[in-house]
């Protein structure tokens, strides 16, 4: 009979979400059908943006929003004014949270807007920058040895989380 020792080594996943935030004017072409334009840009948002589709650490781009939103059939120009996402970090640190709605409010009050919302990769505590180590929240008394990965993606039940607003004519 052999004897022989097994080593399970068991892996979490560590993960910590951004939600994103979008508010943009959309102006539609002419002859477009507005009850059907604006709920399929929402439908392509959400899906392009979905925790589902989305990779661990991938910054979410306004190129990419852009993109979506101009590929929807009916859509004359979009100009987007908050781009911007808050994560769970930031949600537990009142300092944190209070910089990224200001951020939004700043873009918002026509600011310049946000072309990225940076997500980080999970990493050693030890080789993270310390602002965000200070983020991360204690777990008995000590800060965990990983940090989380970052996801960004659109939250489908927090409506005012994407803001359409339809404007006429030409950009000025």
């Amino acid at each position: 009979m052999n004897s022989w020792n097994a080593r399970v080594t068991i892996v979490t996943l560590l993960l910590a979400g951004t939600a994103l935030f979008l508010q943009a004017r959309v102006a539609l072409h002419r002859n477009a059908d507005e009850d059907f334009v604006v709920p399929e840009i929402r439908r392509r948002l959400r899906d392009t943006f979905s925790a589902a589709k989305r990779r661990l650490a991938k910054p979410a781009y306004l190129s990419e929003l852009v993109e979506v939103i101009q590929s929807v059939r009916g859509v004359d120009w979009v100009d987007v004014d908050v781009f911007g996402g808050i994560s769970e970090l930031q949600l537990r640190n009142p300092a944190a949270l209070a910089l990224a709605v200001a951020d939004l409010q700043k873009q918002a009050s026509g600011g310049v807007v946000a072309t990225v919302v940076e997500c980080a990769e999970a990493m050693r505590r030890m080789d993270a920058p310390a602002e965000r180590v200070a983020l991360v929240p204690l777990v008995d008394g000590k800060r965990p040895r990983i940090l989380p990965a970052q996801l960004a993606f659109l939250v489908p039940s927090v409506e005012d989380t994407l803001v359409l607003n339809l404007v006429q004519g030409r950009r000025s």
